[in-house]
């Protein structure tokens, strides 16, 4: 075996055999390079076979590598950021706080503080420059502080009404409450006992600053007007002989507006107030009136008056030492049913949309 290897076992099993009439003498596969041996007692020698070329053997095929699989990569630790300092904020410019009682040259600022009673809801008040309402505010919580402010002219003379639905203040009862009254940061007034429905003092450049500074020999008259659901109905004068020395309309409606002058203590001066519905002021369309007051007395009021109501106040006057209720014109009912036809006519004429629907 020219390969030197046999014939068997490593590439494969291959033998040879010998056979003498059928019967095998020899048989053999390992043999190294080459194998003799003698056949039926052969004496003499045999010559040596011709080796034969042994075939190189069949290559195996090469196994296919069985893939190993892959290994999944360690995850690797994600690092924790490393925290960056938080940045102190830049503060902002603080902005500074408005000024004070700043209003703009020639004006003043006028301020109103209340503090409330028990009874905060019963309690409203009115800044008034003539008819004309500068600021007003009410129906508060009990025992609660509140502040308002205007500004306003120099000039100006106003009238603060302060109000009381139930005429007992707001001190000392039911409660400790009170009103300031301040112009350009200096208080100028304060108050919170009265037992009317309304107290009323002036602020402002005004030559009367209460009820009791008239000049020597004067005395202080004050208007006050509560009006209706129908405001613009309601106008009045007050006149000495044929000249009117003050007078007001053209109302809101449900608003109060405070008037006030003085005359000679001897003088006799007339009040007219007039309804244009021919209704008063109450009470089929709201709940309205009217006070006078002469040096803080209250002289004459009223509320249901028809069309027209008129009084006679001061010194002057005969009649100024009574409490006054005159009624002038209309007004006035006979029975349930003139009552109400009365209404219906009213509502057609004055107030056509009143009732639509």
């Amino acid at each position: 075996d020219s390969g030197n290897d046999g014939m068997c076992c490593e590439y494969d099993l291959g033998y040879f055999a010998v056979a003498v009439d059928d019967d095998v003498v020899k048989k053999d596969a390992k043999f190294g390079d080459y194998e003799s041996f003698e056949v039926m007692g052969c004496g003499a020698s045999q010559p040596q076979p011709t080796p034969q070329p042994t075939p190189n053997p069949t290559p195996q095929p090469t196994p296919r590598p069985t893939p190993q699989p892959t290994p999944q990569p360690t995850p690797q630790p994600t690092p924790r950021p490393t925290p960056q300092p938080t940045p102190q904020p830049t503060p902002q410019p603080t902005t500074p706080p408005p000024t004070e009682y700043s209003c703009p040259s020639g004006e003043s600022m006028v301020e109103v503080q209340v503090m409330t009673d028990d009874y905060g809801e019963e309690t409203s008040w009115q800044l008034m420059s003539g008819d004309t309402i500068i600021m007003e505010d009410g129906s508060y919580g009990d025992n609660q502080m509140y502040t308002k402010q205007a500004c306003v002219s120099s000039s100006a003379c106003l009238d603060l009404v302060m109000a009381d639905s139930e005429s007992d203040g707001i001190c000392c009862d039911y409660g400790n409450g009170w009103y300031k009254v301040l112009v350009d940061g200096n208080v100028v007034h304060e108050g919170g006992s009265f037992t009317t429905e309304t107290d009323t003092v002036q602020v402002g450049s005004c030559q009367v600053s209460n009820p009791t500074e008239c000049a020597s020999g004067e005395s202080l008259v004050e208007v006050k007007i509560k009006t209706d659901d129908y405001g613009e109905e309601t106008s009045w004068e007050l006149k000495s002989g044929n000249s009117v020395i003050m007078s007001g309309g053209g109302y809101d409606d449900n608003a109060r507006y405070n008037r006030r002058t003085c005359i000679p203590q001897s003088s006799c001066v007339d009040f007219v107030i007039v309804d244009s519905g021919d209704d008063g002021s109450c009470c089929d369309y709201g709940k309205g009136w009217y006070k006078l007051f002469v040096d803080g007395t209250r002289v004459a009021i009223g509320k249901q008056f028809g069309s027209e109501a008129e009084h006679s106040v001061g010194g002057g006057c005969a009649s100024t030492s009574q409490l006054q209720s005159g009624v002038r014109g209309g007004g006035s009912t006979n029975g349930k049913a003139k009552k109400k036809k009365e209404k219906k006519e009213h509502d057609k004429q004055f107030h056509p949309n009143k009732n639509d629907g």
